[in-house]
């Protein structure tokens, strides 16, 4: 599971190698649109059939801190809720066209020729505007944020899993990190990390600057949502939440955001990291750049996952929480 962050520490490279990312793009693709490869996602394993509808935020009490010429802050997040019946309603896909673009563009970690696959095809088992099932609830929220250069939608999977297990999930763009944001009417916001980071390299303290603040718009887009959730809700989903029982994972740089919130935020109960270092550093065995929740702790419960070998000794920052 490498790091997220390597959107970041990459990122010089990729501004450099736009030329060539813009000639891959424009390569023949086999046989067309037909031709590509189209994803499946995994099963659902909980009982319930889910729902999904996605939501416009608009944050006008804080300026964009990466476009400083726009005077609010705007986010797209997606609810997954249990869904009382999904027969007439279409499976939502997993990434809109412009998302699936930008995510082509910048986030082909995969060894998947990005020009081979249809990403826009891949379909979710979420059926979009499906009514809740209003009976089984109030039900537990759960906040997603993904990692640092990627679109909300990479969570998908286990999104729509803990939907169907009786939780509503909600996911959060964060505009100009994640490689493409799509807003209504099909407007596309694009990320800007890689040029801020050209920017700050090859200037450390520029760097490290760079990481405090993307978690911080990171952790102020999440405490936004939670502020938002009670009145942004459509109709039908009002009174489905049981807001005295939030909790938050990530990914990567998601992870941190998750539990850096949870530091932060008392409404968040319970948090899980998956993979995300908790430190202002490049690398997960730097010591020193700790963050305030690597160094006060937590109060509430929490967990670490990272791959084989990435443990306490070896992630100063997980050992110092």
């Amino acid at each position: 599971m490498q790091t997220r962050r390597a959107v970041l520490l990459s990122a010089l490279a990729v501004t450099l190698s736009a030329a060539s990312v813009r000639t891959a793009s424009a390569a023949p693709r086999r046989g067309g649109l037909a031709g590509l490869v189209r994803l499946k996602l995994p099963a659902l394993s909980g009982p319930h059939p889910v729902g999904t509808v996605s939501l416009h935020l608009v944050d006008a009490s804080r300026p964009d801190p990466w476009i400083t010429s726009q005077p609010y802050r705007e986010l797209m997040v997606s609810v997954r809720c249990p869904a009382r019946d999904t027969g007439a309603y279409p499976n939502a896909p997993q990434m809109p066209a412009g998302e699936a673009a930008g995510f082509a563009a910048l986030n082909n970690f995969t060894d998947v020729p990005s020009d081979e696959v249809d990403w826009a095809a891949t379909r979710t088992h979420a059926h979009e505007g499906a009514p809740a099932d209003r009976e089984r609830g109030p039900y537990p929220v759960v906040c997603y944020s993904p990692g640092a250069g990627d679109p909300r939608s990479l969570g998908s999977t286990l999104c729509d899993d803990l939907a169907s297990r009786g939780h509503v999930v909600v996911t959060l763009d964060h505009t100009y990190d994640a490689a493409a944001v799509q807003f209504p009417r099909g407007r596309v916001e694009k990320t800007v990390l890689p040029a801020e980071f050209g920017k700050a390299y090859p200037d450390q303290d520029r760097i490290t600057a760079l990481l405090r603040k993307t978690l911080a718009v990171r952790v102020a887009d999440t405490r936004f949502l939670l502020d938002e959730l009670p009145s942004a809700l459509p109709r039908d989903l009002r009174g489905t939440l049981d807001l005295d029982r939030i909790g938050m994972f990530g990914q990567s740089a998601g992870g941190f955001t998750a539990l850096q919130a949870m530091h932060d935020d008392p409404r968040i109960a319970a948090a899980a990291d998956l993979d995300g270092v908790l430190a202002y550093v490049q690398d997960d065995s730097t010591p020193g750049g700790l963050s305030t929740v690597a160094a006060d702790g937590l109060d509430r419960p929490f967990l670490l996952i990272g791959k084989d070998g990435n443990d306490l000794g070896t992630v100063p920052s997980w050992d110092s929480l």
